[in-house]
């Protein structure tokens, strides 16, 4: 299970291929950046508002 899916406890099979990849790259994010790397990535995607979605 991804550190992703952990984090909000939902198995890997609720996602779409597409979040599948998404949460892929994002495990990959957090395994491999620098701190101030991964801080700035975080930074920049919370300040940009949310597209409406249907889910959580």
């Amino acid at each position: 299970m991804s550190t992703f899916c952990r984090l909000i406890g939902t198995a890997a099979a609720e996602f779409s291929a597409e979040d599948r990849r998404t949460i892929a790259r994002y495990d990959y994010l957090v395994r491999t950046a620098e701190p101030d790397q991964l801080e700035h990535v975080h930074r920049e995607v919370f300040e940009r508002p949310s597209p409406p979605s249907g889910s959580c």
